[in-house]
Formats: structure tokens, C-alpha cells, sequence
């Protein structure tokens, strides 16, 4: 199941394919839910009013936060909603193919908030890792930055911190995903 943290970062903007089954089945399917799957269609989207789904009955299009939540808690396929497929069919499965689908190109529009190194104890400063331009699952952006300096330094806590990073990141696929395996085949050998 996706969580309410996924939720957030969900795209904003319009997830519909079929404007004109997306009118029809949004409003539908959630005028079908109980009041306690709206709170919980609430919760997982993060809207206030049932505005945000009566509005797709006129515009025709409906935000990939509104379309999961619906999927999520009524069960109903996500891509049914969006007009992309006629089966209402829905399972886990399913619903992560649609939230990968409205994830993906998040990574170059998200920026990590900078954080900084503090030693777990108060014991002598863990000693530095280099880490070299050549080798090949470093990302292109980080090749150029690294080409100037030829290596990079980064302590061990640091560099545990990237790791678990990439593996979080990795869970939801594209570019991350192909890194951290590169990573994990490089390390385990």
C-alpha cells in the first residue's frame, strides 16, 4: 500500500488520460464511498473538501493524488479511473505501476534539503573515503562537479547516510533504482 509520506510526493497536475471517462468515473466512485473511506481518502490525499473530486465531473481531469486515493481505498484500478483501461480490477501490484508512473522525472525537480554530519559518539573523527569519478554508476551531474576535484571526500558516516538515501530512493524506481544496483553489485564483490 502506498503511504501517506508517498503521497506527498505525488506531481501535481492532471493524471487523467480519458477526459471524458475520468468526468464519468471519479465523481462515481467517490460519491460510492462510505464516510469513513472519505476520511481515509482524505488522510491519504491530503484535500479537506470532496470539491477536489466533484470538480473532475465538469473539467474532466483529476490529480494523481485524488485518482491513487480513490484506487487505494476503494480498491478500484487507478488506470480505470484515469480512462486508460476499462477493468476495475485493482491489487498492490497496480497501484505502485501508477505511483511509479506518477513519480518518475520527480528526481530532477526535487532538491534534498542539505544536511549535516555530526559524530555518533565522541570518539575520534571516522577517517575519509574517496570516492573516484571513473567509476561507472556515478551519475553524469556528479561526473562533471567530480572532473574538477578528481575525487571526492566524504566521511563514513556521510557515506552510509547516501546509501540508505539511494536505497529509500531506489524503491521507486527509474534512475535510482539501476544506481543503487550497480552499487550493491560493485560493493558485494
Amino acid at each position: 500500500m502506498i503511504t501517506v509520506k508517498q503521497f506527498e510526493t505525488l506531481k501535481k497536475g492532471n493524471a487523467s488520460v480519458n477526459a471524458a471517462k475520468t468526468k464519468a468515473r471519479v465523481p462515481e466512485t467517490f460519491k460510492s464511498a462510505t464516510t469513513a473511506q472519505r476520511k481515509e481518502i482524505f488522510q491519504l490525499s491530503g484535500f479537506k473538501s470532496p470539491n477536489n473530486f466533484y470538480a473532475t465531473e465538469k473539467s474532466g481531469s483529476a490529480s494523481p493524488k485524488a485518482v491513487l486515493s480513490l484506487a487505494q481505498v476503494l480498491n478500484v484500478n487507478p488506470f480505470y479511473l484515469t480512462g486508460e483501461s476499462d477493468d476495475k480490477t485493482c491489487n498492490e501490484g497496480v497501484l505502485i505501476a501508477f505511483f511509479k508512473k506518477c513519480t518518475s522525472g520527480n528526481e530532477k525537480t526535487r532538491r534534498a534539503k542539505p544536511t549535516t554530519s555530526k559524530p555518533i559518539s565522541k570518539k575520534a573523527a571516522t577517517p575519509k573515503t574517496t570516492v573516484k569519478a571513473e567509476n561507472k554508476f556515478v551519475p553524469t551531474h556528479v561526473k562533471d562537479v567530480v572532473k574538477s576535484e578528481k575525487t571526492m571526500k566524504i566521511d563514513d558516516v556521510s557515506l552510509i547516510k547516501l546509501l540508505e538515501a539511494l536505497a529509500i530512493r531506489a524503491k521507486y524506481g527509474g534512475e535510482a533504482e539501476t544506481t543503487y544496483n550497480k552499487v550493491v553489485e560493485l560493493l558485494v564483490k
